[in-house]
């Protein structure tokens, strides 16, 4: 029901309109033509064009917890993307972050074009996600990524910064993790190596 919202409700220029909801996960769209997002002023959205979103989809997400988190459309869109977070979709002052081509960051194709924006967000507050196309003509299909990275340190290097998992594909880095976990005497994770999981 998210997807036929943001296919057949053209939302105004400037404003939501009708937002897709989005949770933690993939939710699929597909741009929706002639909504214009303008940021200039308001959000240094692109070095090398105009801060400026074309053919825009605007997503609803509720935070389910107090924390970091990372919207983003690496790999996972067919188009060269712009992105925007808000907390009032009414409000384009109320940007909260914004991003063009976002270092490593690459299209479905492979093209360095994707968008991933990191915000704060309090537990049960609502956030805008806006993602649109690179010029007027720009038009595409994917999906808006949602994910929490955590709080108090790498992501998921404690119990008490896990990592949210999600349906699906779920990255993760143990390079900034110290922390061991000894299951000596509770379970035997095999016959190679001692009994602790490490980093």
């Amino acid at each position: 029901m998210g997807l036929v919202l943001g296919v057949t409700e053209s939302a105004s220029a400037q404003s939501c309109g009708s937002p897709i909801p989005a949770t933690l996960g993939d939710t699929a769209f597909t741009t929706t033509a002639g909504n214009t997002i303008v940021l200039t002023g308001l959000c240094d959205l692109s070095q090398i064009s105009a801060d400026v979103m074309y053919n825009a989809s605007w997503f609803r997400f509720v935070a389910p917890s107090s924390g970091t988190y990372i919207a983003g459309t690496c790999g996972s869109v067919n188009f060269d993307s712009k992105m925007a977070v808000f907390t009032d979709c009414s409000n384009l002052a109320s940007v909260i972050g914004c991003n063009d081509d976002s270092a490593g960051c690459t299209t479905t194709a492979g093209q360095a074009w994707a968008s991933k924006v990191t915000f704060n967000a309090t537990a049960g507050t609502t956030y805008y996600v806006a993602v649109g196309g690179f010029g007027a003509a720009t038009v595409g299909a994917g999906s808006l990524k949602l994910s929490s990275s955590g709080s108090g340190g790498p992501d998921g290097s404690s119990c008490s910064n896990a990592i949210t998992a999600v349906a699906g594909l779920n990255a993760f880095n143990t390079a900034g993790s110290a922390a061991d976990v000894n299951l000596a005497g509770l379970c035997d994770p095999g016959s190679a190596g001692d009994e602790i999981i490490h980093r």
